[in-house]
């Protein structure tokens, strides 16, 4: 459910592409990125989710939250640096009251298995998989192609692409 609060800045978003301010999307950023994404508007949410990644909103007693938030909310930027946040500081988030929440998704932690694992050099899966969420958006809005979706399919949809250039 959307607070009216919140139905107000997608509705001032909507109609005068008004972006709340940084304040504002520290303190509501769940519910915004929750409404944005409800309602399918990609660039609200992208926008969102790149100042929460800015005001440094993920910390050791919170990253857990927005872990499972950026993946359940498809916040590839968001879910990276919390991924991050996670990997360089597991000890102490894994001893704390809020990894009990990470069991609940076996899925998410087999995830951050895999990132603590993997080797910055590792490029046997071509080097879209080396390259930040940031990145990938990046190429992807150069090349004209959708940059809204999980790592994953920011790294499908670029790779098709190249196969499709590759062939030409």
């Amino acid at each position: 459910d959307i607070t009216p609060e919140v139905f107000r800045i997608v509705l001032r978003y909507v109609y005068g592409e008004e972006i709340p301010g940084s304040t504002t999307i520290v303190d509501k950023g769940k519910e915004l990125i929750s409404a944005a994404d409800r309602f399918g508007i990609v660039e609200l949410k992208l926008t969102l989710e790149a100042v929460l990644v800015e005001s440094l909103v993920i910390r050791t007693n919170t990253v857990v939250d927005w872990l499972i938030f950026a993946d359940s909310k498809t916040c590839p930027l968001l879910k990276e640096h919390a991924t991050a946040y996670f990997a360089s500081r597991s000890v102490d988030i894994l001893n704390s009251e809020s990894s009990t929440l990470l069991k609940e998704s076996p899925k998410l932690l087999t995830e951050l298995m895999v990132e603590m694992s993997k080797s910055s050099n590792d490029d046997r899966f071509g080097n879209e998989r080396n390259m930040s969420v940031d990145e990938l958006k990046k190429e992807l809005y150069e090349l004209e192609l959708d940059v809204d979706g999980s790592k994953e399919m920011l790294i499908s949809r670029l790779q098709e692409s190249n196969r499709k250039q590759r062939t030409k």
